[in-house]
C-alpha cells in the first residue's frame, strides 16, 4: 500500500470513527436519563452541547489550519477524543455529562473538519469521488453505531461500556494518524474561510438561501438520528434494544443512498435530484411522525436516510470541486451551517416534548423537510461556489454568465 493509500485509509477511518462515537448519544440517551433521572429537555440539552462543542472545532480547525498541517491537528484532534470518551463513561452528574460531551464535540468538529480537508488535498484529481466515498466511510459508521449500542445494552444494560470500548478505537486511530499521515499531509495554507468571504455570502441571498439549505438538511437528519431511539421506544413502543437497532436502519437508507448518489448525479441534474430528496423526506418524516406501528416506522426510517443521503454530500463536493481554491471557506462555511443545524434541532424537539409530548415534537421534521424544499427551489446549490469565493478567485464575468 503506498504511503497515500495509507493517508487516505486513516483519514476515512476518522471519518468512521468520529460517526460511529457520535451516533451512540442516541441509543444511550434512554439510559442515561435512566441513570441521572434527567427529562427530555435536560436530554435535548446533551444535544446542544454536543453540537456547540463540533462548531468550535470547526473553528478552530479553519484557523489554525493557516498554521498547522493536518497531521498535526489531526494527533491533537485526535489525542483530545481519546480521554473526553472514556470520561463520558464515569459522568455521575448532569454539569459533568454536559462538560464532557461538549468537549468531545470540539474534537469531533475538528477531527470531520480535517479528514474533509486531507481526502479533497490527497484527492485533487477526483475530489467529488473521494468526498462522496468519505461520506460512506462516515455512514458506515454511523449504522454500526446502533448496533453495537444494542448489542451493548443487551449484555449489561448500562450505556458506560459502549464508550469505554469506543476510546480503544480511538487508540487505534491515533496510532494510524502517526504512522500512515505524512508530515505534509494536507499541508499549510488550508486556509478557512475569511472576513470577505464569510460577509458574501451571509449578506448574498443565493449565499444565504444555500447555506439555509444546509442548515436544514442537517437539522432534519441529527434532530431524527439523536431521537430516533427514544421515539421509538417511548412513542412507537418498540423495546430499548429493538428501538437501538431501529436507528440502523435510518442509517442503513442513508448509506445506500449516499452509495447510489455517486452514480446518479453523473446522469441527473443535481438541483432536481436535490428536490425529489427533499420532497421524498418530507414524505418520509410525515409517516415516521403518523406513529402507524413498528412496520411503517421500519419503512420510514429507510425512506428518510435515502432521501437526505444526497443533499449536504453532493453541496460540499460539488462546491469543492469547482473551486478547489477555495476549499477552506467553502467547506468550512457548509460545515458551519451543518453544525447549526444539528445544535438547534434537537434541543427543539426536546422543548416541545417537555412541554406537549415527544409524538407532537417529531412533527418538527416534516415541518422542516417542507421548509428544506421550498428554500431549495428558490436557488441552485451551485450558487455558493461563486457567492463565497474570494474576490479574487471569483470566475471571470464571461465564466459567470456561462453559467447562469
Amino acid at each position: 500500500m503506498t504511503s497515500r493509500r495509507r493517508a487516505v485509509a486513516a483519514l476515512h477511518f476518522g471519518a468512521f470513527l468520529w460517526a460511529f462515537a457520535s451516533t451512540l448519544l442516541g441509543p444511550a440517551l434512554p439510559l442515561i436519563n435512566r441513570d441521572l433521572h434527567l427529562g427530555y429537555a435536560a436530554g435535548g440539552s446533551v444535544f446542544t452541547l454536543s453540537s456547540a462543542g463540533f462548531l468550535t472545532g470547526s473553528l478552530v480547525v479553519a484557523a489554525a489550519s493557516t498554521r498547522f498541517g493536518v497531521r498535526t491537528l489531526m494527533l491533537a484532534s485526535t489525542g483530545m477524543l481519546l480521554p473526553c470518551l472514556y470520561a463520558i463513561s464515569q459522568v455521575s452528574s448532569y454539569p459533568l455529562l454536559l462538560t464532557t460531551v461538549g468537549l468531545t464535540g470540539i474534537a469531533g468538529g475538528a477531527l470531520t473538519s480535517l479528514v474533509n480537508a486531507g481526502v479533497s488535498d490527497l484527492s485533487a484529481d477526483h475530489r467529488a469521488a473521494a468526498l462522496s466515498l468519505l461520506n460512506v466511510s462516515f455512514g458506515s459508521g454511523a449504522l454500526l453505531a446502533p448496533l453495537f449500542a444494542g448489542a451493548v445494552i443487551s449484555r449489561t444494560s448500562r450505556w458506560a461500556p459502549m464508550y469505554q470500548l469506543t476510546s480503544v478505537l480511538v487508540l487505534v486511530l491515533l496510532l494510524l494518524a502517526v504512522w500512515c499521515l505524512p508530515r505534509a499531509a494536507g499541508g499549510k495554507g488550508a486556509a478557512g474561510p475569511g472576513r470577505g468571504s464569510m460577509r458574501s455570502l451571509l449578506f448574498h441571498r443565493r449565499g444565504m438561501l444555500t447555506f439555509a439549505t444546509v442548515f436544514l438538511a442537517a437539522a432534519v437528519e441529527w434532530g431524527f438520528a439523536y431521537w430516533s431511539a427514544t421515539y421509538f421506544r417511548d412513542v412507537v413502543g418498540a423495546g430499548t434494544v429493538l428501538a437501538a437497532n431501529m436507528v440502523a436502519l435510518f442509517w442503513a437508507g442513508m448509506l445506500v443512498g449516499r452509495l447510489a448518489f455517486g452514480g446518479l448525479l453523473r446522469r441527473v441534474d443535481p438541483h432536481r435530484t436535490v428536490t425529489v430528496c427533499a420532497a421524498t423526506a418530507v414524505a418520509a418524516s410525515a409517516l415516521l411522525a403518523a406513529n402507524a406501528g413498528i412496520g411503517l416506522s421500519v419503512a420510514g426510517a429507510l425512506l428518510l436516510g435515502c432521501s437526505l443521503a444526497a443533499v449536504i454530500p453532493s453541496l460540499l463536493a460539488l462546491a469543492i470541486d469547482a473551486q478547489p481554491h477555495a476549499s477552506g471557506a467553502i467547506s468550512g462555511l457548509l460545515m458551519f451551517a451543518s453544525g447549526g443545524g444539528s445544535l438547534a434541532a434537537p434541543a427543539i424537539v426536546g422543548i416541545i416534548a417537555q412541554r406537549s409530548s415527544l409524538a407532537a415534537a417529531i412533527w418538527l421534521f416534516p415541518v422542516l423537510a417542507l421548509i428544506l424544499l421550498l428554500v431549495h427551489g428558490t436557488t441552485k446549490p451551485a450558487s455558493i461556489v461563486r457567492t463565497i469565493s474570494p474576490p479574487a478567485m471569483r470566475p471571470a464575468p464571461a465564466e459567470s454568465t456561462h453559467h447562469e
